[in-house]
């Protein structure tokens, strides 16, 4: 059941992240770091992904970006919305496209 302190599970948070990162580097770190970046967004204790809290216009609105470090290549997605891991759409925008950033129509304006 994960990791646990005083009780409390602690798979979905940074401890948790941090094990499924180091548990895929055999992969790649590029592919660990999403990973552990998917554990935290997948959490309801952080301020990412499912766990964001809602913008004045009370829709989430989220941003990740993602670096490659030996290769320099970047991506970022900014103001998105309507999906649960955006660290997957900032890598997938990396491998995929020439962009770096991505930023659709701000949710909840028409």
């Amino acid at each position: 059941a994960g990791l646990t302190q005083a009780g409390e599970t602690l798979s979905g948070s940074s401890p948790g992240a941090a094990l499924k990162g180091y548990q895929l580097l055999d992969r790649g770190y590029i592919q660990a770091l999403e990973a552990a970046l998917r554990t935290l967004e997948d959490s309801p204790k952080f301020n990412c992904g499912y766990g964001s809290v809602l913008n004045l216009n009370g829709v989430v609105e989220m941003d990740a970006s993602i670096v490659d470090g030996a290769t320099g290549r970047f991506s970022a997605v900014a103001a998105i919305g309507q999906i649960r891991n955006p660290i997957s759409v900032a890598l997938r925008l990396m491998k995929k496209t020439g962009q770096v950033l991505d930023s659709p129509k701000p949710t909840g304006e028409e």
